[in-house]
């Protein structure tokens, strides 16, 4: 039997290779088998039925193993492969989004939905299965009334935006000791960023925190070491005093031992988390952020924390744009993203762009004057010779 694996709400522009898988851009009638061939008439096929609104989708991704024919029957080995290679994906997806904005680099984990389909050639039925609590369902659906259509959550604008580095550096650890946890805390991650009404906030906190305990190895669910390791594992060159940040007016007493507004922040979190995962909807705790603001922030935080733990066991190298990323944590900890004034269509008056705009400048400034002060060494070094 046959089998075509893709990603029907993903796009790219042009071929990706990371070891031994490939990714391929999928266009209705055109590529990768070519117009007007047979390998070409089997993906529009299999893909018709993954419609964005009425239509079939026009663009999406197929994934193969480099060396084999993109329908190659594939074992349960190679099929597992392809699924973590999908987490790997998303996460390098979710990495790469952008907030706020005009909004067009956004992505959830939906975008890397990835499905391997069997089929027999000339057979145009489709055989579902579904979980049930007491075993499995199986259906048999005709080729004209099987359709599957996007998630209204799943947004379609273009190219999808893949931090490759980051994604390179997680198919190279996969041989290292600590994958089982990294591995498992981006499936946490990957799964509190879905976007889904089907998936409350409150359960995306819960899947959060433990994605960020996972990943920075805290096993007994304490909050001391998971706000010792986070705080060290994002350090900016200049942290800001708890009492200079307007979120914590009126609050910095109840974490007068913290030294820092990122401290405090996993703090606040952890213990809303807290309430929230023991079952309680009205937790009677007063977080100092909103679970919003909570859920942004982690989600802007995972990444970088991910990087760091990559970098430290070699396969990855931090870039100058992910300390630029670390820079503006603290400052935007410090905002309250869904406040109205938020909601304007002025750039500046957006507080997430404006603090990277602001970080951005204030960087690039220290950059030439350290140039200029390396110059001027080297001059006054010439002179006395």
């Amino acid at each position: 039997m046959s089998m075509l694996a893709f990603f029907p709400w993903m796009q790219i522009s042009n071929e990706i290779r990371l070891d031994e898988f490939e990714l391929l851009p999928y266009r209705r009638q055109v590529s990768p088998g070519g117009s007007g061939t047979s390998e070409q008439e089997i993906f529009d096929s299999l893909l018709t039925p993954y419609r964005c609104v009425t239509a079939p989708v026009g663009y999406a991704t197929l994934v193969r193993f480099a060396g084999l024919e993109t329908t190659h029957d594939l074992t349960e080995e190679q099929r597992s492969s392809l699924f973590e290679l999908s987490e790997l994906v998303a996460a390098s997806g979710l990495a790469a989004r952008e907030f706020f904005g005009l909004g067009l680099n956004y992505q959830n984990r939906g975008n890397f939905h990835l499905v391997i389909q069997s089929f027999v050639a000339g057979d145009n039925s489709v055989v579902t299965e579904t979980r049930r609590r007491d075993g499995s369902t199986s259906k048999y659906l005709s080729a004209n009334s099987y359709i599957v259509q996007k998630p209204d959550h799943v947004p379609l604008r273009g190219a999808n935006r893949l931090d490759l580095p980051l994604l390179q550096s997680l198919l190279a650890s996969r041989n290292h000791a600590d994958w089982e946890r990294i591995y498992e805390a981006i499936v946490g991650f990957n799964l509190a960023n879905t976007d889904s009404h089907e998936v409350s906030e409150h359960i995306e906190s819960v899947l959060l925190i433990g994605a960020l305990e996972r990943l920075l190895d805290c096993r007994q669910g304490k909050e001391h070491p998971l706000a010792e390791r986070f705080i060290a594992a994002l350090i900016p060159t200049g942290s800001i005093v708890p009492s200079a940040c307007a979120m914590l007016a009126g609050a910095v007493d109840r974490f007068r031992e913290s030294s820092c507004v990122r401290e405090i922040w996993i703090r606040d979190f952890f213990r809303l988390r807290g309430k929230l995962a023991h079952g309680r909807i009205d937790t009677g705790y007063s977080p100092i952020w909103s679970l919003r603001n909570h859920l942004l922030l982690g989600s802007f935080a995972f990444p970088l924390v991910l990087k760091q733990l990559l970098q430290s066991i070699g396969t990855y190298t931090f870039l100058r744009e992910d300390q630029e990323a670390v820079e503006t944590f603290e400052p935007r900890a410090c905002e309250d993203h869904f406040a109205p004034a938020a909601k304007t269509s002025s750039w500046d008056s957006v507080p997430w762009d404006r603090i990277r705009y602001e970080t951005y400048m204030r960087l690039a400034e220290q950059g030439v004057a350290a140039e200029l002060e390396g110059l001027q060494e080297k001059s006054i070094d010439a002179g006395k010779e």
